[in-house]
């Protein structure tokens, strides 16, 4: 391994929260060229709000250069910056509040499991790639 040069491929990333594990779809150029910088440190405590709708995490800061939305989609991770939190939608929003927010990505598959944990969760971030010698 001294010496060789290694490329990452087929890099997934997954939400572990309660006992849920998701992967998560990332918006396009995400590490690229819209995120700037985070605070973002794991394990990472979210909670219900009143509604169900969301789990919220504790505040966190992070630079993001991107077009800012006013609403959300069901499976969607935003990040909102007048609260400086990330936000799981787990159902449709019927009302925006026109706060701001930034798309980060999406939940894959059913939200079933994750939708029906407890209040408080713990949630854990895990990146599953290949590393592969370049030639």
């Amino acid at each position: 391994m001294e010496g060789k040069i290694w490329k990452i491929s087929g890099c997934n990333l997954f939400l572990q929260i309660g006992d849920a594990r998701s992967e998560i779809e990332l918006v396009p150029n995400i590490f690229d060229m819209k995120l700037k910088s985070t605070s973002l440190k794991s394990p990472l405590l979210f909670e219900k709000d009143r509604t169900n709708s969301f789990y919220f995490s504790k505040k966190l800061d992070m630079v993001i250069e991107d077009k800012r939305q006013y609403h959300s989609s069901i499976g969607g991770i935003y990040y909102f910056p007048t609260w400086k939190c990330l936000g799981i939608n787990l159902d449709d929003e019927e009302f925006t509040l026109d706060v701001p927010r930034y798309n980060l990505g999406k939940i894959k598959g059913n939200l079933y499991q994750i939708q029906t944990l407890q209040v408080k969760e713990q949630a854990k971030l895990y990146w599953e790639y290949t590393l592969k010698p370049e030639k």
